[in-house]
């Protein structure tokens, strides 16, 4: 009834969505998705390749402690909005519509649709989460683990406030990201259970530095025999 009244309207074209989400069909249609070929370990596009490759030149510089990532949009200036508007500006309203396109390469990506993951969160320090008062990637989650039926734990923790990995370089970002996400002592001392399929869920895999760290975290728990990273955008 509300939407009849006040319909929702779209946050790319600004006409009214004529759905239940804040982005119209036409909008979210268009925004360009990450195509095959892509490296099958860290999912970065290949243009110009004729095939998909085992590994990446970038990713042959780092330890391989993700099984594999994928995105499901590719950078654009559109995606990029709708990120700073759900990741800064407070437009929470905006989650529904961008599960819903992160379900769409659950459910289609040859690697991902066949397991039933248990999804987890990158986690946002406490002092970030006070001042934010919303971690983008735990909504995300959320959203998308009730479409889909799978579950969600939140073994991880980052442990404090420091620079924003925006504001550091590649080799940075990696040795960064190593010194601030620990698995929570609950999950270590075997109080609390994980399943052995985790799939990380964030809003961009930039460098893969916050996923490697994390997924070397979670390597650490006995139990734990698949983590992958699934994110809205490929920056």
């Amino acid at each position: 009834m509300l939407d009849w009244i006040f319909p929702r309207i779209c946050a790319l074209c600004g006409e009214p969505s004529g759905t239940a989400y804040s982005l119209c069909p036409a909008c979210m249609d268009a925004l360009p998705r990450v195509e095959a070929p892509v490296c099958l370990h860290c999912g970065t596009p290949l243009p110009g390749a004729s095939a998909q490759a085992e590994m990446c030149a970038e990713c042959s510089e780092y330890e391989r402690t993700f099984d594999f990532a994928r995105s499901t949009l590719s950078r654009s200036e559109e995606a990029r909005k709708l990120v700073i508007d759900l990741k800064y500006h407070g437009r929470n309203h905006l989650v529904p519509a961008l599960a819903d396109l992160m379900a769409g390469t659950l459910q289609t990506d040859p690697l991902l649709r066949t397991t039933a993951w248990t999804l987890v969160p990158i986690p946002m320090t406490s002092g970030r989460m006070h001042r934010r008062g919303y971690n983008q990637s735990l909504l995300l989650a959320k959203s998308l683990g009730k479409r889909l039926g799978f579950g969600m734990a939140e073994p991880l923790v980052h442990l404090r406030d420091a620079m924003s990995q925006t504001a550091l370089l590649k080799q940075e970002r990696a040795r960064h990201a190593d010194t601030v996400y620990r698995v929570s002592p609950a999950y270590v001392a075997g109080r609390k259970t994980i399943p052995a399929h985790l799939l990380l869920i964030d809003d961009v895999f930039t460098t893969g530095a916050t996923a490697r760290a994390c997924a070397r975290q979670l390597r650490r728990l006995p139990d734990v025999r698949t983590v992958a990273v699934l994110t809205l955008m490929r920056a």
